[in-house]
């Protein structure tokens, strides 16, 4: 007899009550399930990937995946797949010019929410990825292009800053036009001012 060995994890709710009700009506152990359920999905055939595609899939901190979605929002139409294509490709084309490429990134902390990001790449790209990544033998797949997306979007959002930081308040532009209304009337009033005290020279007397 084959050895056993014990599988186990969490999964949504909705999901457990689904294998629980089909598990039941089956009249099968849970173990006798999952088994059937994983042997069916390895014996049969995998999906065809469009033009030899391969899907590049991890996790990434929450925090960051909803400053993507700003990011992406704010450069529409530009898609996820054509945003992390983009940077893959300047990153990999700076690489095999020589030039050093990000070190990659490793912020995610204990607990912290996580949510996972899937692209589907040319078959190409892929392998100069994993090509690159083993010339950087330190840093993984995940790292590399969180690092690439983080470089990219804070820039955006430090850029946004200054520009923001730029924009004068109304009320300090009114002020200022304000301000330079009355310089612009003192500088008419000006020759005036000159004309007379010299009109005044002329008439100045000697009492003896």
């Amino acid at each position: 007899m084959e050895k056993l060995k014990n599988l186990c994890g969490q999964i949504p709710e909705e999901l457990h009550n689904k294998v629980r009700t089909e598990q039941e009506s089956l009249g099968l152990t849970l173990g006798k399930y999952l088994e059937q359920v994983l042997t069916a999905h390895f014996a049969a055939p995998a999906p065809a990937v469009r033009g030899g595609d391969r899907t590049l899939a991890f996790q990434v901190p929450e925090v960051l995946f909803q400053r993507v979605k700003q990011y992406l929002e704010a450069h529409k139409p530009l898609s996820q797949k054509a945003f992390v294509v983009g940077l893959l490709e300047n990153a990999l084309i700076k690489w095999e010019r020589g030039e050093e490429i990000s070190s990659g990134m490793n912020t995610i902390g204990k607990g912290e929410k996580e949510r996972t990001l899937a692209v589907v790449v040319p078959c190409e790209l892929f392998e100069r990825v994993k090509g690159c990544l083993a010339a950087h033998g330190s840093m993984s797949q995940r790292d590399f292009v969180l690092g690439l997306i983080e470089q990219e979007v804070s820039g955006w959002e430090n850029q946004q800053a200054v520009e923001q930081d730029a924009v004068i308040p109304q009320e300090e532009a009114d002020e200022a036009l304000s301000n330079v209304g009355v310089v612009q009337q003192i500088s008419e009033d000006e020759p005036l001012t000159e004309d007379l005290e010299e009109e005044s020279s002329g008439f100045s007397m000697v009492m003896m």
